[in-house]
């Protein structure tokens, strides 16, 4: 990861500082947005002030995104975020150096997402993964754009693992997840707008 890590450094040594840089972590699940985005953190972080967002952290409460009468690729693709609150409160705030910007923290316990505040600074490197974060509606805020590119059948290999997948399970996968994964793929193209792309076999 060293070589990839340095490449941003540079990149990060020309931005414009009067307002945040906003790096997106991008790539399909099980693809490792996660454990990428804590290592990149790590690594700047003794230089750079890093702020770090998860979009799984940002998810609207069950109702929204469960039987709504949608099909369930649908449902994932353009329910399972507000996109338009996000685009406004966070992307826009951070953008315009706003003193703080909000984004939204789903407590599974109790079902609701709150909006969280943060302190936000022109030197500061904002980190945000996950799935989908090159929408049309969140791109043009982007600066920089890392996508994991994992071949699928490694990816459904890890995430059955990971959630001790079942038949129902696998068949909830491809019902919901993977069929809004490649209509981000097609409309998107995710692999195309990146500013670089990481490649596992």
């Amino acid at each position: 990861m060293t070589p990839i890590f340095k490449q941003i450094l540079i990149e990060l040594e020309k931005r414009n500082k009067t307002a945040p840089f906003i790096i997106a972590i991008d790539g399909f699940g099980g693809a490792g947005k996660t454990t990428f985005a804590k290592k990149l953190q790590q690594y700047l972080t003794p230089n750079y002030n890093v702020k770090l967002f998860h979009l799984d952290n940002a998810i609207e409460p069950a109702a929204m995104r469960y039987g709504t009468g949608y099909e369930e690729w649908f449902e994932y693709y353009y329910l399972q975020w507000d996109i338009k609150e996000i685009s406004n409160q966070f992307f826009t705030r951070v953008k315009e150096c706003e003193r703080k910007a909000f984004f939204p923290f789903y407590d599974e316990g109790k079902d609701r997402t709150l909006m969280q505040s943060y302190s936000i600074d022109s030197f500061d490197i904002i980190l945000i993964e996950g799935v989908f974060i090159q929408r049309e509606e969140w791109r043009p805020f982007i600066d920089y754009s890392i996508f994991l590119h994992v071949p699928k059948d490694v990816r459904q290999i890890r995430l059955m693992e990971r959630d001790n997948g079942s038949k129902d399970l696998l068949l909830k996968y491809q019902r919901r997840y993977w069929r809004a994964e490649d209509y981000y793929w097609t409309t998107e193209k995710p692999l195309e707008g990146s500013s670089q792309v990481v490649l596992e076999n």
